[in-house]
C-alpha cells in the first residue's frame, strides 16, 4: 500500500533515509525539504513527469510574490497549459491546490531542471503522479488555461 503524501512529507522533513516502509527516499532528504522551503524567490525546480495518459508533462515549480504553485505546460501534444496555487492566487483562473500539494512536486523538483527529478523515490513518484492526473482533469473540466505570452 502506497504511503500518503502527508507520511512522505514528515519522512523529508526529518531527514531520514527511508520511508516508514522501508523504501529508499531521495539523497538527501532533509536537503531537499529545506530547499523547497527557502525564502528566497524564483524557481524551486522543474520535472518533466507523465500522466496516466501518458502525456508527458513539464512542471516548473516555483515560489514568488503571488505565493507557491506550479505552471504545468504539456510537451509534445495538444493540450492547454495551467497553472496552479496553493496559496489561492486567482483562484478563479489558477487551479487551487493544498500547500501539501505544492510540497510534493517541490520535492520531487528541488533544484533539479530535468526528466525525473529526484525519481529515485518510488512512493513520491507515485504520489506525484496521481495529483498531476487529478489536476490535468480538473483544469480541463474548469477550463484554466494561460496564453503562451502570459508570465
Amino acid at each position: 500500500m502506497p504511503l500518503s503524501l502527508q507520511e512522505i512529507a514528515a519522512d523529508y522533513e526529518a531527514g531520514a533515509t527511508s520511508h516508514q516502509n522501508g523504501k529508499k527516499l531521495a539523497d538527501g532528504a532533509r536537503a531537499l525539504w529545506d530547499a523547497a522551503h527557502a525564502a528566497a524567490d524564483g524557481q524551486v525546480g522543474t520535472v518533466l513527469l507523465r500522466d496516466s495518459a501518458r502525456r508527458q508533462w513539464g512542471v516548473d515549480v516555483r515560489r514568488d510574490g503571488r505565493g507557491r504553485y506550479l505552471q504545468l505546460r504539456p510537451i509534445g501534444i495538444d493540450i492547454e497549459r495551467f497553472r496552479a496555487s496553493a496559496d489561492g492566487y486567482q483562484p478563479a483562473e489558477w487551479l487551487p491546490i493544498t500547500p501539501l500539494d505544492w510540497i510534493g512536486f517541490a520535492l520531487l523538483s528541488a533544484g533539479t531542471h530535468g526528466p525525473g527529478g529526484h525519481d529515485e523515490d518510488e512512493e513520491l513518484v507515485v504520489q506525484v503522479r496521481r495529483l498531476l492526473d487529478r489536476m490535468v482533469r480538473e483544469a480541463q473540466h474548469h477550463g484554466l488555461v494561460f496564453d503562451e505570452d502570459e508570465d
